[in-house]
């Protein structure tokens, strides 16, 4: 299991947390240092961002 390197500043808005997130994944990907991720971001108990990316099965 793997956690991407971003923490979300408590001031952040929605949008630009979805471009920081969104890049950071895109370039976990890219390195092929994962084939697939979920991400999902909540605060207060609110989901704020989610997303999956990649496969699920390299095979």
């Amino acid at each position: 299991m793997s956690s991407l390197p971003v923490i979300a500043r408590d001031s952040e808005p929605d949008a630009a947390l979805h471009v920081r997130l969104d890049a950071a994944l895109d370039r976990v990907l890219a390195d092929e240092r994962v084939v697939g991720a979920v991400v999902m971001v909540a605060r207060d108990g609110e989901l704020r961002y989610a997303r999956a990316a990649g496969l699920a099965d390299r095979e």
